[in-house]
């Protein structure tokens, strides 16, 4: 926001504390007639001062030494920190960041980005509750629409601190936000006791205006000017708030005071101008042309009167090359407000000028973003003179696009207008820590003496000092002091909510630290130390995928950090998502860390058999069962890593003494059978799948390789009635039906076997074999179309078998497990 638009508030209301301002009041939505094409401009002086006294609001009188509180803060955790007391770290980190981040968001709403600033609150009211944090964020809220919100944090702080003017004040603001006037007069009585600025007077007589108690609000507005000896610039003050509540008259009669007082009361003849246009329903007129030319003369590069000034032209339509001076003063003043570059788009249009009318119109739309509600009809005219002017051209696509927008806009009209009546009308319906000092864990807190710089120039934002509106805004907008305090506030946010986290973590509670480790990154780029510090916490909580993110960010810094057990760990986070190519490479590079335990170098094994690198997997395999002293149940886990390194003896042989250490064991004889099937023993196979039949009875994948090693040993009737059994109780398991299927289309039963061939291709779409044998009965029984798809389908399935067997090492694609 420029700081012209912040001056005007400030040059009017002398706020030092703009909690008492009333916040901003929804504005009826324009009629498409011509009169009323310059209610766009109007809301957006209302924005500006609404905006202003949030700025102004985001004062503090209660913490006045702001940069001694800061440093003070600083030092105590960074002796907590030296102490080494994890519960002492915690509390004063959280005290020291909740402090900094109620600076960053003071400096966030100064520089107009409140989403940022509203999250800075809340995140600084979950480290450390304080009222004034709450009463920044109640305005904030209340500035975007969110007054319900906002509403329970100004009334807790009211019942905090009975003597906090600033409570009250914000109070009434928020109440007044959600059309509650009459309501906001008690907290506004409340604060006027307790500090009787001229103010907070016009406050209250201003609610009283909304609650139609005039006569009331007269008698406020009269002891105001006598505490104030009738300055020009009160009667300004007083003349807005009769503006603001619908009386024009009244509003006038101030704004000729303020100018007998003072021919240049600054800004008078500006209203003057706008009551005038009010009167004539924003319809250009003859009084409003004489005091809108006064105000420019009087602030030729002000925003306001050159805006409205060009706004009145381009309505009048006589004098466009007049409106487009006036607006492009507005514009250089500021460039920011969507508004300026709608007018400037439309008199474009009308001058032929297309090339600047399509630049002017995208400007206006990009400004306005989302925010439509802000200029509605105008913003309506715009998209669809730039989609007729696009598609004029040649730009069609775009062109309907925004098209579109102006069609979507206008259906939502109905819906937006029955719900500003409903407001109006007051219907607000592994092991990673062992020990402290040698868990991997950093503290990161520097005490250098930047701390009392950056706490010095903190203190010096007006903004943190309660400091006028006008004073913040360029304060923000021209201070590189108050930029270089922001990076500083920052990094020291950073540190400390990596502290926190350390301090959480060493006390166990891991979620906690890896959410404050995670803020930390929030705050800049992530140091190697925190990276692996999120590292440390997800690996506690199994949180592979955190796991891996924060490691190979932390591996891909500058230097490459040499640390073999964070790349232990993201070997294990690799291998536990399936990622079995990179997790090799990872337990490759831990060097002896990744056999340093039979756990991780099973999972080395088996990422590289299943990485396709088989003879290092079998290599690993046999170290871990020569070392011997594995249980049947981990025995069996390496015997898998023969068998899917395709070394089928070694499996049977392993898989065999499993079996024998523990004949009851699962699987353990099925793998056996299997791996016999491979070696094309299916005689010898059949008694181990008879013997894991007995252990597993009914088990599918079992009765279809044993039906399996009973054909192949001529024993095809047995094979037949078994399988019919499984598919009759397993139709989904795709080996039984693809079994059978097979066995009838040797017996020359095409008909029959397809069923059973297109379950199993149905239910394992990935088996090459199936899709084969499904072709071969197709043609056989005359369907030739249906048996060319298939195997079409079964050279695709195959080529990609070939790929990968092609692709290098490590980059095999994933295969599930067994």
């Amino acid at each position: 926001m420029h700081p012209a638009r912040f001056r005007l508030t400030a040059l009017l209301l002398l706020f030092a504390a703009g909690a008492c301002t009333r916040a901003p009041a929804q504005t009826s939505r324009p009629s498409t007639t011509r009169k009323n094409t310059s209610a766009a401009p109007q809301k957006a002086a209302a924005d500006s001062r609404d905006k202003a006294a949030s700025a102004a609001n985001s004062g503090d009188a209660s913490r006045p030494n702001v940069g001694a509180r800061l440093d003070m803060l600083v030092r105590l955790q960074s002796a907590a920190v030296s102490s080494g007391n994890p519960a002492q770290i915690a509390a004063a980190s959280r005290e020291m960041n909740a402090e900094v981040l109620r600076l960053l968001s003071l400096i966030a709403a100064g520089e107009g980005r409140v989403a940022e600033a509203i999250d800075l609150d809340r995140e600084s009211l979950v480290l450390h509750p304080a009222d004034d944090v709450a009463l920044h964020l109640a305005s904030l809220l209340a500035q975007t629409g969110r007054a319900s919100e906002a509403l329970p944090l100004a009334e807790r702080a009211t019942e905090s601190d009975p003597h906090n003017v600033r409570a009250f004040t914000t109070l009434a603001a928020v109440l007044r936000s959600l059309h509650r006037d009459r309501e906001a007069i008690a907290p506004l009585n409340t604060a006027l006791q307790l500090d009787p600025r001229p103010e907070i007077a016009l406050a209250l007589g201003s609610a009283m205006l909304g609650a139609h108690e005039k006569d009331q609000a007269a008698q406020v507005f009269q002891r105001l000017l006598a505490a104030t000896d009738g300055a020009a610039v009160w009667h300004v003050a007083i003349g807005d708030a009769y503006r603001e509540a619908d009386d024009p008259l009244s509003a006038a009669a101030e704004f000729q005071k303020a100018l007998a007082k003072d021919p240049r009361a600054p800004h008078a003849e500006f209203f003057l101008g706008l009551v005038d246009l009010q009167v004539h329903e924003w319809g250009p007129n003859p009084d409003s042309y004489v005091h809108l030319r006064k105000a420019v003369e009087q602030n030729p590069r002000e925003y306001l009167s050159n805006f409205y000034l060009g706004a009145l032209e381009a309505t009048d339509g006589r004098d466009l090359p007049s409106s487009d001076r006036h607006l492009k003063v507005a514009a250089e003043a500021d460039p920011n407000q969507p508004e300026v570059w709608i007018y400037l788009g439309q008199n474009a249009n009308r001058e032929h000028r297309t090339d600047e009318a399509i630049a002017d119109l995208r400007k206006a739309v990009q400004l306005t973003g989302t925010d439509e509600a802000r200029n509605h009809f105008q913003i309506r005219r715009a998209y669809f003179t730039l989609g007729r002017l696009l598609i004029a051209a040649g730009k069609r696509e775009e062109g309907e696009k925004y098209l579109e927008d102006y069609r979507r806009t206008g259906a939502a009209d109905a819906a937006t207008a029955s719900a500003s009546i409903a407001e109006k009308q007051g219907r607000m319906d592994g092991s990673v820590a062992e020990a402290p000092g040698t868990d991997g864990l950093h503290y990161l807190t520097d005490a250098t003496p930047t701390v009392a710089a950056t706490a010095a120039a903190a203190a010096a934002t007006p903004a943190a000092q309660g400091g006028s509106a006008a004073s913040s805004a360029d304060a923000v907008t021209a201070s590189p002091q108050l930029r270089s305090a922001e990076a500083q506030l920052r990094s020291m946010v950073r540190n400390g909510y990596n502290d926190l986290g350390t301090a959480e973590a060493r006390e166990g509670e891991y979620a906690g630290a890896l959410r404050d480790f995670q803020q930390a990154e929030r705050f800049g780029d992530a140091s190697a130390a925190l990276l692996h510090n999120i590292a440390m916490a997800a690996y506690r909580l199994n949180d592979a995928a955190e796991v891996q993110r924060a490691l190979t960010e932390y591996f891909g810094t500058t230097p490459t950090p040499v640390d073999p057990r964070a790349r232990l760990m993201l070997a294990m986070a690799n291998f536990d998502q399936g990622h079995f190519g990179e997790a090799a490479h990872d337990f490759h590079a831990a060097g002896a860390a990744a056999l340093s335990d039979p756990r991780t170098t099973y999972s080395y094994a088996l990422s590289l058999a299943r990485a396709g690198q088989v003879k290092e997997a079998n290599e690993l395999a046999d170290k871990l069962v020569n070392a011997g002293g594995l249980p049947p149940d981990k025995l069996a886990l390496v015997c898998n890593v023969y068998f899917l390194a395709e070394n089928y003896e070694s499996s049977r042989t392993c898989y065999s003494r499993a079996a024998q250490e523990d004949p009851t064991l699962p699987r353990a004889h099925y793998f056996v059978g299997e791996s016999l099937i491979h070696l094309d023993r299916p005689a010898d196979a059949i008694p181990a799948l008879e013997a894991e039949l007995k252990i597993s009875p009914g088990e599918p994948n079992v009765e279809s390789s044993l039906a399996f090693a009973m054909s192949q040993t001529g024993r095809k009737d047995e094979a037949m009635t078994l399988l019919e059994r499984t598919v009759a109780s397993h139709p989904e398991n795709a080996p039984a039906q693809y079994q059978l299927g097979k066995l009838l289309a040797e017996q020359g039963k095409n008909a029959e076997a397809i069923p059973h061939l297109e379950a199993s291709v149905k239910n394992d779409p990935a088996k090459d074999y199936a899709h084969y044998q499904l072709a071969t009965a197709l043609r056989k029984a005359g369907r030739t179309a249906d048996a060319e798809r298939e195997f079409a389908a079964y050279r695709q399935i195959k080529d990609q078998h070939r790929n990968d067997r092609a692709a290098p090492k490590g980059a095999q694609p994933e295969r599930a497990a067994p």
